[in-house]
């Protein structure tokens, strides 16, 4: 089942008690063809506009607005499928300590000369 809005408007000149009447069978009409209100109450009156928020399921929606358009004194229809959000929550960042890489430094070489290369070279070739 999925959450729907049907939002209609009657003619300017019908009486509220005859709006009240079709807006009944509107909702009998609802129940019968599995709908569930959302609200157990009257239809909420926007000026001239009426509006019923139900359940239902995808295949019903065809067949109430043809029923809607049945009624001559409805003069615009509307059925909305109402999208359910769900509440967006931050997640938090929980900070860790990060074990401190330690690097290894290598010994430092002492620069050889040139004249101490030479010397164990000729005491190892004997020269």
């Amino acid at each position: 089942m999925k959450h729907y809005e049907i939002s209609y408007r009657f003619s300017q000149d019908l009486p509220e008690e005859e709006a009240k009447s079709i807006s009944e069978k509107i909702i009998s009409y609802l129940q019968e063809n599995g709908g569930i209100l959302k609200e157990n109450r009257e239809p909420l009156k926007q000026g001239l506009i009426y509006s019923i928020e139900f359940f239902t399921d995808p295949k019903n929606v065809e067949t109430i607005e043809n029923n809607l358009k049945l009624h001559p004194q409805i003069k615009k229809h509307l059925v909305i499928f109402k999208k359910e959000y769900k509440a967006i929550t931050r997640r938090r960042r929980v900070k860790t300590e990060e074990p401190e890489l330690k690097v290894e430094k290598k010994p430092e070489e002492k620069k050889v000369e040139l004249k101490e290369i030479e010397k164990k070279l000729e005491e190892i070739l004997g020269e």
